[in-house]
């Protein structure tokens, strides 16, 4: 039966909605030859169901409709005698009714499962891209606080040799230090505290700003080495 439903996936809708009246129509024909001793209302429902939940909303309906007038015909049509001319309109519409009813919650379940399904993706798509990119946040925050030990080390050095270091070394370490703060931010907090792209996006440039100016300072450094 899942084999079957799979199949179905993958039928182009006009070709289950021609399939499903023809399955009506033949329904039609059943209960005709057989007469109206013989219900098989619950039949009907079997191609409104499948176009209902395969092709939408409108098919349904339309399905419901025709099946509704091919019962009521093949039961006029195989004798059946009413106590009343209204009767079988009443009928019809009762059947017509019920046929609609069961045609709206379908097509509503089928696309309820859909957005749920959809959402499932996203969500898959987005733990995958935060996962990576805190791998790739870890990595980054390793190099830096090691680089960030070095030079605050360098730093302790020259201090406890009298040694004068210069304002654009220990600002390009402040920086560092500030910027694994934003890397935190970016990567393992902002995607858990409903945060919006664009606030991630800030974030980066953030990010990127700071390690910019960690560059200007050494260039600063090294210029100012070169000139003694």
């Amino acid at each position: 039966m899942r084999n079957v439903l799979n199949v179905l996936d993958h039928v182009p809708a006009p070709f289950i909605i021609a399939g499903s009246f023809c399955i009506a129509l033949l329904l039609g024909l059943v209960d005709y030859y057989t007469g109206p001793e013989i219900a098989l209302s619950i039949f009907y429902l079997l191609p409104i169901a499948i176009v209902s939940w395969y092709t939408g909303t409108l098919p349904g309906i339309l399905l419901s409709v025709t099946s509704a007038l091919v019962w009521v015909l093949a039961d006029v049509g195989a004798g059946h005698v009413y106590v009343s001319g209204l009767v079988p309109f009443w009928n019809t519409l009762m059947r017509l009714g019920m046929f609609i009813i069961i045609s709206l919650l379908l097509a509503e379940l089928r696309k309820n499962i859909r957005m749920l399904y959809q959402r499932e993706m996203q969500i898959q798509r987005e733990q995958t891209i935060i996962q990576t990119s805190q791998k790739i946040t870890a990595l980054l925050a390793e190099n830096l606080t090691q680089e960030n030990a070095e030079i605050l080390k360098w730093i302790e050095s020259q201090k406890k040799q009298g040694h004068q270091v210069k304002e654009s070394v220990e600002r390009a370490s402040k920086i560092i230090g500030s910027s694994l703060h934003v890397l935190t931010e970016t990567s393992f907090v902002a995607p858990f505290t409903g945060e919006t792209s664009t606030d991630v996006e800030s974030h980066m440039e953030d990010l990127t700003d700071k390690l910019s100016r960690v560059h200007e300072s050494f260039q600063t450094y090294y210029t100012d080495e070169e000139d003694l």
